[in-house]
Parts: structure tokens; C-alpha cells; sequence
């Protein structure tokens, strides 16, 4: 006769396992959907529109680079919808500018790329439209108006005022320098293989332009290897994950800080990308680095010679990376990208322009230092590099004193 055995008292262990194995098969497809729904949910645009909505793929147009006639709600980084409004010439302006300017105005025209254009934050959160606001209530004697374009790179700035700015009369061109991605495609296009080229202060095609080159020679370059420490790719990978961002936002966890996003992926880090620019803070300075930094000056004195040429004042505004700010940010760069951090300079980029602009009298603006008193984040999230609305009204503040002693000259 069989003897049964009663397997409710034969493995306490065995059960507990599958329990546990249960739980954590529903906790990943539960962290899947979530993961998947989300994704899904951008692509479509159910929590507002961004980048490709109100940026324009097309010609340049009177306003720069931002699509003309738009009144929508666009999405923040903190998954609010605020409001973007641009006028009928591309401006990110509520309001209609003719080519000659009313008596009594300082027109400012502010150029830049989208930390100018106020990507991601609202209609009057941009650091153009608070100091707009802070010059005319600071005095009665003049008015002050600010005319918003967006441009890509001071390059292509230089380019817009040729054919469209200048028409606008503007007694001061504010140009807003993103350090790090800003030099990077300045000194792509001006490559000897780039598609552009500067004649005096004039911006031409380049003839032998060639993209398979560029791409390969310069756009595939990597940082040198003693500037970072070989690592596994599999932090880029788990990096696009939305599903831990979410439970930290949730959880309110301390900020802990962020390094930004890099498009090609931060293994191994690439010395031009277009986000955080890592490759201008090197020292000592490769042989492209030191090519970019020229073609940067040349640049900047186009610009003063333009101004000259056509009566307008040229105001440089040096808008630093959120490594460079914070040092939680400064960590986590360093931590993410595997650097070595003796061969960076994070001050670097503010000296080299500094220095030039004093040596040829042009003004400029660094607000490095007034930025490292704050004891607020001020850049978006989620590796964001774009400054959040508490950034915008610090450079406003910044740019205020600086401004109205300009403007007052």
C-alpha cells in the first residue's frame, strides 16, 4: 500500500519562493506597462506638444526659427502645459513688431537657441519677457522693447541678422551663448568639410561641403582616452528608462542631482555633441578644440564688426551647463560620463570667451558665479539641459543691472 504524501508540510520554502516569484513577475509587468503606456503616450502627444511642435524644419523666417502664428499649450518638464505663444513673424512674442521702431523705444532684439527661446517654460517665464518688464518699471524716461528669435548657434544668429534682423532696427543684439553645444556646431558648420563659410561678417554655402566626411571625421569623434575611464553601455540603455524618474518624482525624493542627457549615448562620451558639449571643457586642449575655439572668435568678431558697421550695440550672454552650476550636477556628470576629471576645466569655456571679448571691446555677460549663489535647481529634469523658470528669472535678474547700464550708455 502506497503511503501519500502531504506536500502542504513538505517544503514551507518551496512555497515562499513561488509567492515571491509571483509577486516579482507582477511588479515587472506592472513596471512594463507603465514603462510602455508612457512612451506611447508622448509619441502621441497626450500630455502636450514640444521640441518638433513649435520648432520650424523649414527656412529661416523673419522671426528665426520657431513656427509663425502659434497659440498652443506646450508641455514643461514637469509634465505641466504652459502657454507658447508666437507672433506672425516667428517671434516668441504676443505681440506685432513693424520695421521701424516707435519713438522713445530701446528695442532689443534677443537671439539665441532654446535656452533664448524659453523651451519647455511659459509664455512670460522667459528670461526675455521678465527683462523686458524689469527695465520699463525700473524708469519712465524711455521704453523698452525685446523681440525674441531663435536661432540655432551664433553662427547662424550672425547669418539671421544679415537677412532679417537687421531690418528691425534694434539698437542692442542680445546673443545668447549656450557654452558648450553652441562652439560644437559652430565649429561643425565652419569646418573646412562644413556647410558654411564666414566672409567678413558675412555667412556663405560652402562649396566643398561634404556630410559623409563631417560625420565621419569629426561627429563619430570620441573624447581622448585618458579622459574617461572605460565602462559598459549598459547604463545608456537603463538611462532611457522613464519608470525610475517617475517613482522619484512621485516619492519626492532630495535632489540628488543630474547629468545631462547625451543624444549618442554616454558610452563613450562624444567630444561634439549637441547637449553637454563635454569636449570644450577639455585641458589640455585637443588640436579640434582649439580650432573651435578660434572659429568662436571669429564669430564674435563678425559680430562687433557688423556693429559697428550698422549702429547696434552687441551684448554677450554666457549661459553655463548645469555641470558647471551645480556641484550634485558637477558629480553626476562625472559619475554617468566616467571622467577623469583632471583633464577638465569646467570654467574653461567662460575664460577663453572672457578674455577674448576684453581684449576686443566687446561686451559680454557671465553669469557663472551669480548662479553658483543659488541654492535653488535651476534646470528642468530628467537630464533636461534647458534652465526651468526659476533659471530664466535668475538670468533676468543678472542680465537687469547689466542691461539697464547698457542701455542707459
Amino acid at each position: 500500500m502506497k503511503t501519500q504524501v502531504n506536500n502542504s508540510h513538505k517544503s514551507p520554502l518551496s512555497r515562499i519562493l513561488r509567492v515571491l516569484g509571483y509577486t516579482l513577475f507582477l511588479l515587472l509587468f506592472l513596471i512594463g506597462t507603465v514603462e510602455i503606456g508612457f512612451r506611447v503616450a508622448v509619441r502621441a502627444g497626450l500630455f502636450g506638444l514640444d521640441y518638433g511642435d513649435v520648432f520650424s524644419q523649414e527656412l529661416m523666417n523673419e522671426g528665426g526659427f520657431l513656427k509663425i502664428g502659434k497659440s498652443v499649450n506646450v508641455v514643461n518638464g514637469y509634465g505641466e502645459k504652459v502657454q507658447w505663444i508666437t507672433n506672425s513673424k516667428g517671434f516668441r512674442n504676443d505681440k506685432e513688431f513693424d520695421y521701424d521702431k516707435p519713438n522713445g523705444i530701446i528695442r532689443i532684439l534677443s537671439i539665441g537657441d532654446s535656452f533664448t527661446a524659453g523651451y519647455r517654460v511659459g509664455q512670460n517665464e522667459t528670461y526675455s519677457y521678465l527683462l523686458e518688464n524689469s527695465l520699463n518699471e525700473a524708469q519712465n524716461s524711455v521704453r523698452y522693447e525685446i523681440m525674441v528669435a531663435c536661432v540655432q548657434n551664433p553662427l547662424q544668429g550672425l547669418e539671421y541678422l544679415n537677412k532679417y534682423g537687421l531690418k528691425y532696427k534694434p539698437d542692442i543684439v542680445l546673443l545668447g551663448i549656450t557654452l558648450g553645444n553652441d562652439l560644437s556646431e559652430c565649429f561643425i558648420h565652419l569646418h573646412n568639410d562644413g556647410q558654411k563659410k564666414l566672409v567678413g561678417n558675412t555667412v556663405i554655402q560652402n562649396e566643398n561641403y561634404n556630410a559623409e566626411r563631417i560625420k565621419k571625421e569629426v561627429l563619430e569623434e570620441v573624447l581622448p582616452e585618458y579622459s574617461y575611464q572605460p565602462a559598459s553601455e549598459l547604463n545608456d540603455y537603463l538611462e532611457k528608462f522613464v519608470f525610475p524618474k517617475l517613482l522619484n518624482r512621485f516619492a519626492n525624493l532630495n535632489y540628488s542631482g543630474e547629468s545631462i542627457f547625451a543624444i549618442k549615448g554616454k558610452v563613450p562620451p562624444y567630444i561634439h555633441d549637441f547637449t553637454h558639449g563635454l569636449g570644450v571643457f577639455l585641458t589640455p586642449q585637443p588640436e579640434t578644440i582649439r580650432k573651435l575655439y578660434k572659429n568662436m572668435e571669429t564669430i564674435l568678431k563678425a559680430y562687433h564688426e557688423l556693429s559697428i558697421e550698422q549702429g547696434f550695440n552687441t551684448q554677450v550672454i554666457l549661459f553655463p551647463q548645469r555641470f558647471q552650476v551645480n556641484e550634485l550636477d558637477t558629480k553626476k556628470t562625472i559619475t554617468d560620463y566616467h571622467l577623469n576629471t583632471q583633464y577638465f576645466d569646467w570654467e574653461l569655456p567662460n575664460r577663453s570667451i572672457g578674455e577674448f571679448c576684453k581684449q576686443n571691446n566687446l561686451d559680454y555677460m557671465d553669469p557663472l558665479d551669480y548662479f553658483r549663489k543659488q541654492t535653488e535647481v535651476l534646470y528642468l529634469p530628467n537630464g533636461d539641459m534647458h534652465l526651468n523658470s526659476k533659471g530664466h528669472k535668475v538670468i533676468s535678474d543678472f542680465l537687469f543691472t547689466n542691461m539697464l547700464k547698457a542701455t542707459s550708455n
